[in-house]
């Protein structure tokens, strides 16, 4: 999209959208709102735009069958629209942007999932992530049939063989396929996926602001989870911020349960308190 296109909204706004949202916000929506805090001058309406044209065009065809609706989303996100992996340079933060996957046709393979899965379903289509490790991919029905897309390759995979020789061959030689690999994942946990794939690389190039606003959004998505909030808690005593640290533990061991874990906290911030003088 041009830099025409684009009006101030802040992010703040996007914040309180999540917020209401609940623990299952709108998948397409939702990572539309999370790319905009990148660019946070873009207008989302001619991304949402094309987002219906791909719905409208996929509809059209009136597949029925679940792999004849993997053909057509393939054929018009793949094949019309140019979506495709970005395999040589995979570890660009763009790929973990779904403005930026519009405007680059290029993504990670949860973007590009977001992107199949949102498409089918605005056709009326029943799709959905799957809790596959190391590579995401997704699942369509169609009548009484089901099938799997790997969204990276623009490929259908047609048995257990095809899904057990990506897991081995991102997961290790001895890595088995079970049953839990193919359950399917909530839209939380798939929007979750798609930033941390931002937050383990800005944190790997040392970037720690920039790592705690990307954890910020995913508290967004999951705002009482313990293991995210002493991750930003670490990462501002990385930055020297350990008053913010101790304020987020504070308001973490409000709503904790576990008594085990209570203790844990308490300690942790008995600790950062003496770092304060």
């Amino acid at each position: 999209m041009s830099a025409s296109s684009r009006k101030p909204e802040t992010v703040s706004e996007d914040g309180i959208w999540f917020a209401a949202a609940g623990s299952e916000p709108d998948l397409i929506e939702a990572a539309l709102r999370l790319g905009r805090c990148d660019h946070p001058e873009t207008d989302l309406a001619p991304y949402r735009a094309h987002l219906d044209q791909l719905a409208r065009e996929v509809r059209a065809s009136g597949a029925a069958g679940a792999v004849e609706r993997l053909e057509v989303l393939v054929e018009t996100l793949a094949g019309r629209h140019g979506y495709a992996g970005d395999a040589e340079s995979y570890d660009d933060l763009a790929n973990a942007n779904l403005l930026d996957v519009v405007d680059r046709r290029r993504g990670l393979p949860v973007a590009l999932g977001i992107l199949y899965i949102g498409t089918a379903r605005a056709a009326g289509w029943r799709m959905e992530g799957l809790a596959f490790p190391h590579h995401f991919l997704a699942r369509i029905e169609g009548g009484h049939d089901r099938a799997i897309l790997d969204p990276f390759a623009g490929q259908v995979i047609a048995d257990a063989a095809g899904l057990r020789s990506i897991l081995r061959r991102l997961g290790g030689g001895k890595a088995e396929l079970k049953p839990a690999h193919t359950q399917a994942a909530s839209d939380r946990s798939i929007l979750l996926r798609l930033i941390n794939n931002q937050r383990t690389r800005l944190l790997s190039a040392g970037k720690n602001e920039a790592a705690l606003a990307v954890v910020e959004r995913m508290l967004w998505l999951s705002p009482s989870d313990p293991g995210l909030v002493a991750e930003a808690a670490e990462i501002e005593v990385a930055l020297g911020r350990i008053g913010g640290a101790i304020r987020r533990l504070e308001r973490l061991s409000e709503k904790v349960v576990d008594p085990t874990l209570r203790q844990r906290i308490a300690a942790d911030i008995k600790r950062l308190r003496t770092r304060l003088n």
